[in-house]
């Protein structure tokens, strides 16, 4: 009951940390507020109570569907020529800003021992810091760091592309208008969709089944043009949801995790540079590619933090700027998924070497043999084995290396007897 009652007093801690820092940074005009201070307000707690702090899956699922459903919202007002007249310049973009992390995620391999090529290249992945984060838990890499990194590289975007677009004299940031298609119909079909969704997903086995199913179904209904029915949710209710994903994020970084993060974190700071000034070059390309200017283009290729950029575009280079950053943003997240799955399964198919057992020297186990490995089995499962073997193996250990070894002309080698 004491437990219980700690547990629930953290949690009152984290909601009023949460809800005071989340204001002062909405007050700030932060796109990812609400996110930021969850994420740190979770982290607090966990370094103070000394353990994982994370939310349970009745509120994560529901806060993934909504991610999912976020995603395809800024495609919602705009037609399908439009889209598709975007999509060549998009797909070359995303792809070579694939190339890049994955470039950066090898460096980052070989630089940090620690990392698991896998964790090394989520944690690299410009694009779709929400749903890989989401789905980073499921995916068997160290969600920790992946959250760490990602949500860092988004609030470094964050801070320098107001910084970027007074350098180059673009006109201060506009606010995003968000709310426009949401009725309480649409509302109500998004839920459904992300109950109905999820655990459809759930049922195929899908990863991180909460997330995907909904982002595809939402891409694939909000695709037609402008005029057809939105699923979309109200701003509080995402704001909401980005709380949970900002809890279940910071709440895995315990104090353990957070040394090896801050151990890692120049080389965190370093790759995240690189992709920044990737993004530059392909920004030049793009001005040049669709004649927009390069504040705008360089908006349509940030790597990452798309409410951020949507929120500064103009309403001329709005559709560039969403069709970029959501097809690059689906891009990333499915990247994400063959990835982890290739590199764990590569990973468990060369699994170590077992190691040799040091109670006994290696010519005792040798003479063994069969004994040896029953005794070992009998001293993991069952105290009570075979007495025979028992008095065999106390025998073999008292015994001179000479007399127990295999005779030379033996046919049976003794790596056949094991």
């Amino acid at each position: 009951m004491r437990q219980k009652w700690r547990t629930a007093g953290y949690w009152l801690c984290c909601v009023l940390l949460t809800m005071t820092l989340g204001l002062l940074l909405s007050a700030c005009h932060m796109p990812i507020g609400w996110l930021i201070a969850a994420l740190a307000s979770a982290g607090c707690i966990a370094v103070l109570a000394g353990r994982e702090f994370v939310p349970h899956k009745f509120l994560l699922r529901p806060a993934q569907g909504c991610i999912g459903m976020a995603v395809a919202v800024p495609l919602s007002g705009l037609a399908s020529t439009t889209i598709a007249g975007y999509l060549g310049i998009s797909a070359v973009c995303s792809a070579a800003t694939l190339i890049l992390c994955l470039v950066c995620g090898l460096a980052l391999t070989r630089a940090a021992k620690t990392l698991s090529p896998a964790t090394a290249l989520l944690s690299t992945l410009a694009g779709g810091a929400s749903g890989i984060c989401t789905m980073a838990p499921e995916l068997r890499v160290d969600h920790r760091y992946v959250a760490l990194s990602q949500y860092l590289r988004v609030v470094v975007v964050a801070l320098t592309v107001p910084l970027v677009l007074h350098c180059v004299g673009a006109p201060a940031a506009r606010p995003h208008p968000a709310g426009s298609h949401v009725t309480l119909i649409s509302s109500a079909a998004a839920i459904a969709v992300i109950v109905a969704a999820g655990y459809a997903g759930l049922r195929w086995k899908w990863p991180a089944p909460f997330l995907i199913a909904p982002m595809l179904v939402a891409l694939v209904t909000q695709f037609p043009g402008p005029g057809q029915f939105v699923l979309a949710l109200p701003s509080e209710l995402n704001a909401v949801a980005y709380v949970v994903i900002g809890w279940q994020a910071g709440g895995a970084l315990t104090l353990c995790a957070l040394r090896q993060c801050l151990r890692l974190l120049p080389l965190t700071c370093a790759f995240i540079g690189v992709a920044i000034g990737g993004c530059l070059v392909l920004t030049v390309v793009v001005s040049a590619w669709t004649g927009v200017t390069f504040s705008q283009a360089y908006l349509a290729t940030t790597p990452g933090g798309i409410y951020v950029a949507l929120a500064a575009s103009d309403s001329a280079a709005e559709p560039l700027v969403a069709t970029m950053q959501v097809l690059r943003l689906l891009m990333m997240n499915v990247a994400a998924i063959i990835a982890s799955k290739l590199l764990t399964t590569q990973k468990d198919s060369h699994p170590d070497e077992p190691r040799e057992d040091p109670a006994l020297p290696g010519v005792v186990r040798a003479g063994v043999g069969r004994p040896w490995r029953l005794a070992r089995a009998g001293r993991s499962t069952s105290p009570a084995f075979d007495h025979r073997q028992r008095r065999l193996l106390s025998a073999c250990a008292t015994a001179s290396p000479s007399a127990i070894a295999p005779a030379a002309d033996t046919p049976r080698s003794p790596t056949r007897v094991m």
